[in-house]
């Protein structure tokens, strides 16, 4: 444990070692064991003595002019200080200092400083740019004055910039050809066409070149140029492979062409981008397509060499200080440190959505903005703004060089095990002569480590294929506890391990489970001393599937990640694809396991800093500071035949096989290989794999496999892991398969010591931690790909008028299937826009209070707060943190329990009819899901409609993204679909199928009903245009919701459209004046929304300024709500708003997670009361699991509950508040009877009466 002070230095405590004893999985025939020992380090903020310090990374050494990839994560801090939508497709720009042009349809003058759009210049119709530079100038300070834009008809337009007007020229000085490139170089312009005419402008009498005359000479160069730059005087020109060096000058009296031949880089693609680097002066770099990199000699012009950096195509360079930025035609950008060989890759993040364009280091940024800034144009249209000197990675390096200074730590002692068991079973151990006594050996001779990790591949037999295919296409029935819902093999092996801990560790040692994680064969169990388990905390889970292309867990990988006091561990379990000529197989599934964003994303930054390694969030496997990359690599010995392998073996030759081992190939010559960045201690044992069962004779069954190293550990711990052992061990087993393929497996294990810290800070409260797993839902996304061949049918009764009554279902879940197949009709009184009719305002209807059947958790009713109960120190209560815990706790209950309660078979449909299956699942959720309102009898009965159409809507995503011809009842079924996965806490999934609904009514037109000035009628109906135009400004007001409440890109409202408001004339709507009013109103509010979140793009302005306009936006919808059923709404755009404001110095605002975030103003204080108010009100009036999903769920009511309850906990006099403690109280009241029956909601009932008891006890105090 690591503690840091706030002004003395700790000193580093000697404690006895943590050892960490890992087992490395074998294949068929193996395990390992080895030890690793690392130090974690605290972060902690300190006032540098020099902040503009570039940032420096530790090189690995390596021999040769090789680059060394030290796999960065993608950086979540990218030092990005801004960055530019520029609404439409500029393909090139020029920066200079605090003005940077675009260029393409228009062109485009923008400030650095502030985003706003200076000028703004349209070309003619079927003219672009296609080049664009800042015209040099006499002085620094009025550079920036003017720009030289080249079309694509030939034509050189001057435009000054202090007037927006452009310069009279004598018009198509290229003869109508594309001009290409424009360079500055000194005091001059060089303008280059698409067939290599080249025009050299020189100063006029002003010293300045303009284009009103004739050039002042004119050269020729080859055509079909890919790239060119200025190199001191000369222009360095490419075309495809071939690289030429000319000489223009202004007299044209030297010798134009330098070299007779052009130079080539051996072995390299085509030249797509070059730099120079200042502080390698006679070096010209340049990029290619094929990933390489090549430096030339500027004087001798030969060929220095040739990098192998990268697979991805090298679109742009960018020389800053000693380091080449290069952007990649992936979107990514990565900085590599080129000051010594080999060089380092410093950072890897993905910059844009689409390919890079263009990069440009802008040197005018020093002196003009104080800042050495480098910008980015990428495919998506937008300008990005980056810290050339890194400054924020340097401090952050600099923080973490001096912990030990102010940290203390603690060491621990892990074992981590992993073993290819090959369908092994813990009979077949226990019952061994020779291997009955392995574990217990093992665990008594581990020296009680603090943490065991167990990983396991194959305890299925995989090469049964009859039961892979059942895995693959049948969904099991899975409920209850996760000992219910392992299968057999994975819980007889945990029963196994924890027997086997019980009967042979020390009776004072005590273990308990931390985490299971099973994956058709794979299984990782996880046991920690009861000691420390109360400094764990933010326990995930994950699995990967990469078999058959990602849909099949028969290979991949299974992970946990847990934090130790302030210490980040990830230990991630492998089976890889298997073969001997698939390594670019098992590299990608590598790469998808490390790149993959797994975990939920740390949103406070702080804990990021402190937790995580690299600037990363904690969503990925190297996030983290310890990593243990263990299990099945399947990585063979290359080219080598099998009677040499064993030959080699036999005389202890293993050198000679290690130098083909696939594994250590990869992390010595592929630059890209993710797991060069992670460390392997020497191997000096003999191949694991694979044996005749039970000898020690290698495989000579016809197959006649060659041994190898299959079962691997490598770990990353940023130099602080001391590796104590890696070797394996040997166990006698018999596998239970048909055709027996393992025999004697061998055991390989890893032992560390791995130190832990913990920084001081307020205590966290109290909390039970464990991960809860969501398998069900993927297991039924990936099983039902395909509905042609594999769909659901639905209950029958959903043809009827109104739902009848139902007798609640049995604890035991009778599968859908079990229920007749549905024939169902439309719905005949279902207008087109009925399921986009006020959402935000219409009441939850009661869908679904079935019971779910057995669970672990038990019984509640609600109950005053003991006072035995420990109280929570009002001077410590982080209101938001407590009830945001609960509500987490509540969205994985509900998604658990809903996932349990399923049981999914397949029926064969013919592909023919698959289409009309897909329509009858439409109308049946349509039915559902839009004739169920709240109030109604029927609705509160205990059914389960809600939980059919998730199904329903999980089964049909796929089958809409696929086969939908976006008709308008597919984009009623999937607004409908949405907001039913809302009401069961699955936000993504209502988010994609809200996609899907802007997309259908695109393909319907609704966006352009009002298009060039001319009133369209109705989609369907004629007479219905105003119900069309109110059901796209309803698509507009879920997709500002869905940007304010969960940070989601803009969708619909992102796109061009023109929708006038509906009932404009004197007409009173069919429907009634209140519909209308209630429409009115909220359309209001979307417009206001609209204005805010335009205001966050254009840019930051004033930050007072703009706070104040927010707060003029938040009043305007204050007074704005007239109408009580959507004041929730309004409200809760007020909160959110605010606190978008109070976070912008972020560059992507994150979600509440203090009451801090909210301001504390009376704006922000009236929002609050009033959704209390409101969520009381509806709560007592509806009570039930709906009503309480979409009030604390969908609209986090509990933000402006925890705000409230901190606001009245900080003040002296309750008096003023005694009405708000009533509310307060009385929305606890209703979630705790709610709690009684739908036991999901317990963890944030009882956060509720926690914070409840401290209002009271304060009064009591008073």
């Amino acid at each position: 444990m690591a503690r840091v002070d706030k002004l003395n230095p700790a000193k580093l405590n000697s404690v006895n070692g943590l050892m960490v004893t890992s087992g490395l999985g074998c294949s068929p025939s193996t395990m390992v064991m080895s030890h690793l020992k690392d130090l974690c380090q605290c972060k902690y903020r300190l006032r540098l003595q020099d902040p503009h310090a570039p940032h420096l990374l530790s090189k690995n050494k390596l021999s040769g002019l090789r680059l060394e990839n030290e796999f960065h994560p993608t950086p979540r801090r990218n030092s990005s200080m801004y960055h530019r939508h520029t609404r439409y497709e500029p393909r090139v720009f020029d920066v200079c200092g605090e003005l940077v042009c675009t260029s393409g349809q228009l062109s485009r003058l923008w400030s650095v400083v502030d985003g706003d759009l200076r000028m703004s210049l349209a070309h003619t119709e079927g003219v672009k740019a296609t080049s664009v530079a800042f015209k040099p100038s006499l002085y620094p300070q009025s550079e920036a004055s003017a720009i030289w834009v080249g079309t694509n008809t030939g034509e050189i337009l001057e435009v000054d910039l202090a007037t927006h007007s452009i310069v009279p020229s004598k018009g198509s000085i290229h003869q109508r050809r594309e001009v290409t490139r424009i360079y500055r170089h000194h005091n001059e312009m060089w303008t280059l066409d698409e067939l290599g005419t080249l025009h050299v402008w020189g100063p006029k009498d002003d010293g300045l070149p303009d284009a009103t005359g004739n050039p002042s000479q004119s050269y020729k160069m080859p055509k079909e140029h890919t790239f060119s730059m200025v190199v001191g005087s000369k222009l360095w020109h490419a075309t495809g492979k071939e690289i030429r060096v000319f000489a223009p000058t202004l007299d044209g009296h030297t010798q134009f062409q330098v070299l007779m031949r052009p130079m080539i880089a051996e072995g390299a693609g085509d030249v797509t981008s070059g730099t120079l680097v200042k502080t390698q002066p006679g070096k010209v770099f340049f990029g290619h397509a094929d990933g390489k990199l090549s430096i030339f000699s500027s004087k001798d012009y030969s060929c220095i060499g040739v990098l192998s950096v990268s697979t991805w195509k090298m679109n742009a360079l960018a020389g800053v200080g000693h380091r080449i930025w290069i952007g990649y035609n992936t979107g990514k950008i990565c900085v590599y440190d080129i000051s010594e060989t080999p060089w380092t890759i410093l950072k890897e993040w993905q910059a844009h959505l689409g390919p890079v364009i263009s990069m440009k280091c802008d040197p005018a940024g020093a002196y003009r903005l104080d800042r050495l800034q480098v910008v980015s144009l990428g495919a998506d249209n937008k300008l990005k703004f980056w810290d050339g000197m890194l400054e924020d990675d340097w401090i952050e390096d600099e923080m973490k060089s001096k912990d030990t200074e102010y940290c203390d730590f603690d060491e621990l002692r892990a074992l981590v095990f992993t073993w290819n068991a090959g369908a092994s079973t813990p009979s077949s151990l226990r019952y061994s002569a020779n291997d009955g006594v392995f574990f217990p050996e093992l665990l008594q001779s581990s020296e009680s480590p603090d943490i065991l990790i167990f990983g396991f591949q194959e305890l299925v037999d995989l090469e049964d294929k009859t039961a892979t295919a059942k895995r693959f296409l049948k969904v099991k029935k899975k409920e209850g506890t996760d000992q219910e819902t392992m299968s057999h093999q994975y819980r007889d092996w945990k029963n196994y391990l924890v027997k086997t801990l019980d009967d042979y560790m020390p009776a004072e040692d005590l273990y308990q489970v931390l985490h299971t994680a099973p994956l058709v064969g794979l299984f990782l169990c996880v046991f920690v001393k009861a000691s420390l388990r109360g400094r764990i905390r933010n326990v995930h889970g994950a699995e990967v599937k990469r078999g058959m292309g990602g849909l099949h867990g028969n290979k991949g990988a299974v992970a946990v990640r847990f934090q130790i006091d302030d210490s980040s561990l990830c230990f991630v379990n492998c089976h890889l694809a298997a073969g001997q000529t698939q390594t670019n197989a098992r590299n990608s599934d590598v790469a998808e396991i490390l790149e993959s964003g797994l975990f939920p994303t740390e949103k406070d930054s702080d804990v990021r800093i402190d937790t995580y390694a690299g600037g990363g969030d904690g969503s990925l496997v190297v996030d983290h500071e310890l990593c243990v990359f263990n299990g099945d690599l399947n990585y063979r010995i290359h080219n080598m035949s099998r009677d040499t392998v064993v030959m080699a073996v036999k005389q202890n030759n293993l050198g000679k096989l290690l130098e083909r081992d696939q594994l250590l190939v990869a992390r010595r010559r592929n630059p890209t290989f993710k797991l060069r960045a992670f460390e392997e201690l020497p191997i000096t044992f003999a191949p694991t794999y694979k044996y005749d069962v039970g000898t020690d004779r290698y495989d000579t069954s016809e197959k006649r496999r060659s041994p190898a190293w299959c079962d691997r550990l490598l770990f990353r711990g940023r130099g602080r892991v001391q590796q104590l052992d890696y070797r394996r061990h040997e166990v006698y087993v018999r596998c239970n398969r048909i055709e027996p393929q393992c025999d004697r497996c061998k055991a390989q294990g890893v032992e560390c010591i791995y130190p832990v810290r913990q920084k001081r800070r307020v205590n966290r409260p109290a909390g039970d931690h464990e991960s809860l797993s969501n398998g069900a839902l993927s297991t039924i996304l990936e099983r039902l790909q395909r509905v042609e061949q594999q769909c659901v049918a639905l209950p029958a009764d959903s043809q009827q008028a109104s739902p009848p009554e139902v007798a609640p279902q049995s604890p035991s879940h009778r599968s859908l299937t079990e229920q007749p197949a549905a024939t169902v009709r439309r719905p005949s009184a279902l207008p087109a826009s009925a399921a986009l009719h006020n959402q935000s305002a219409r009441s939850s209807p009661a869908l679904s209070t079935t019971p779910h059947g057995p669970t672990s958790r038990s019984p509640w009713r609600p109950q005053t707060r003991p006072a035995s109960t420990p109280a929570i120190s009002s001077n410590s209560v982080d209101a938001t943190a407590i009830l945001k815990d609960a509500m987490e706790q509540v969205e994985r209950y509900r998604l658990q329990t809903y996932s349990g309660s399923m049981i999914t078979s397949e029926i064969d449909i013919p592909p023919d009819l698959a289409r009309t299956w897909i329509r009858l699942i439409y109308y049946s959720v349509l039915f559902h899901g839009c004739s169920i309102f709240a109030g109604t009898e029927a609705a509160n009965a205990n059914k389960h409609w809600a939980k059919l159409a998730y199904v329903a809507c999980l089964r049909a995503m796929p089958i809409w993204q696929r086969e939908s011809t976006g008709s308008l009842t597919d984009m009623i079924a999937s607004i409908t679909l949405g907001r039913v996965c809302a009401e069961w806490f699955d936000y993504e999934l209502a988010w994609n199928m809200f996609k899907q609904a802007g997309e259908y009514a695109t393909k319907l037109g609704i966006h352009n009903l009002d298009s060039n000035g001319a009133v369209m009628r109705g989609i369907q109906n004629p007479d219905n245009a105003d119900d069309d135009r109110k059901a796209f400004w309803d698509l507009v007001q879920v997709d500002m919701f869905f940007r304010l409440m969960f940070n989601k890109p803009p969708s619909i409202s992102g796109s061009p459209w023109k929708v006038n408001l509906p009932w404009l004339n004197e007409t009173i709507p069919n429907q009634g004046a209140e519909r209308a009013t209630m429409f009115i109103a909220s359309s209001r509010v979307t417009l206001l929304l609209m204005q805010f979140f335009a205001m966050l793009e254009e840019a930051a302005g004033n930050p007072l300024l703009m706070m104040r306009k927010t707060e003029a936006m938040c009043l305007e919808i204050r007074d704005t709500m007239a109408v009580a059923d959507i004041a929730l709404n309004f409200f809760t755009c007020i909160i959110f708003m605010l606190r978008k404001m109070a976070t912008l110095d972020t560059s992507s605002p994150q979600p509440i997670l203090t009451d801090a975030d909210v301001p504390d103003s009376p704006i922000a204080l009236d929002a609050a009361r009033n959704i209390v108010d409101i969520v009381g009100w509806l709560l007592s009036k509806y009570p039930n699991s709906s009503t309480l999903a979409v009030t604390f769920g969908v609209y986090r009511a509990y933000i402006s509950f925890a705000y409230l309850v901190s606001h009245i906990l900080r003040t002296g006099n309750l008096g003023p508040y005694e009405a708000d403690m009533e509310s307060l109280n009385r929305v606890s009241q209703c979630v705790s009877d709610i709690a009684a029956s739908e036991r999901d909601f317990i963890p944030l009932a009882t956060a509720l009466q926690g914070l409840n008891e401290e209002l009271r006890k304060k009064t009591r105090d008073r």
